[in-house]
Parts: structure tokens; sequence; C-alpha cells
């Protein structure tokens, strides 16, 4: 065996292993991070609302792998970030609100009428792309019947507020 070739070899063997650490890292980084950073108590519908008050939920349910947190605003301004499996109760005034989510590709609003002593329920929703080159998609709000959102926002938590 020639020495270049023996030298080919050792750095292929060096650039493998440290492939290798590099993936044994990068998985370890997004078990970590993917864990859900919501620490308040599991949903629980707001009982007093007032009547001249409408209550929208919005929430972003845990899909495993969710470790962005999305910003979402309401008429332009920003109201919360939330990250996987959290949950926050927005009270307002009657009347139209539009939402939307930081980074959402398809640029979504959700317009609503919202009506006093009414509840709704908005869900940060994962949507596959098709016609990117690669399998992606993005996140984006959804408006949820009360139905679904009540099964699905039962395993999410209140968002805390950084202290």
């Amino acid at each position: 065996m020639t020495v270049s070739h023996w030298l080919t070899r050792e750095v292929e063997r060096v650039l493998n292993q440290g492939i290798g650490i590099l993936l044994v890292l990068f998985a370890l980084v997004m078990l970590i991070g993917c864990q859900p950073k919501a620490t308040g108590p599991l949903f629980q519908p707001v009982t007093e609302i007032l009547p001249e008050q409408s209550i929208v939920y919005l929430y972003y349910p845990w899909f495993g792998w969710n470790v962005f947190p999305r910003e979402v605003f309401v008429d332009g301004g920003s109201l919360t970030t939330l990250h996987g499996a959290e949950y926050y109760p927005y009270l307002t005034a009657p009347g139209r609100k539009t939402f939307t989510l930081e980074h959402d590709i398809l640029k979504r609003r959700i317009d609503l009428k919202l009506e006093p002593n009414r509840a709704y329920f908005l869900k940060v929703d994962y949507v596959p792309l098709a016609w990117m080159l690669t399998p992606s998609g993005t996140l984006t709000l959804e408006e949820v019947p009360e139905a679904v959102a009540l099964e699905e926002i039962s395993k999410c938590r209140l968002m805390q507020e950084p202290k």
C-alpha cells in the first residue's frame, strides 16, 4: 500500500467519524430542542368572560418536531409568541380582528367578526408545500371548529410569560 493510498483511506475514515459525530450531536440537539417548552397548567377554558368580551384561544399543538416559536399578530401588532404544546387565551372586545402568523409563507390571514361572549379557536398548523423542490412546508394559522379544537388544545399548556 502506498503512502498516498493509506493517507486517502485515513482521511476518509476521519471524515466518516467526524460526520458520524456531527450527526449524533445534531440528533441530541434536536431531541433536546424538540421537547415542549410550555410549563403552565393544561388547558382550562376561561370561565369568566364579561358579556361585552370575546375570547380567542390561540394554540400550537405538539407535532413532535416543532422547535420554532411563532409570533402571532392581531391587526398588525404583535400579540404573543407561541411554542409547541402551548395555548394563549386572548380576551378582547367584539368586532373585526385580523390574525396572522410570523414567517407564514402562504401569508394567510384569519379575518374574524368576533361576537360578544363567544369563544373562537385558532391553531398553528403545519401545511406541506408540494410545489417546493424539497419536502417542506410552512406553519400557518387556521380557524378550527370548537369540537376539534377542544380535543387538540386539551394537550396544550397555558403559555407563561417570560419572567
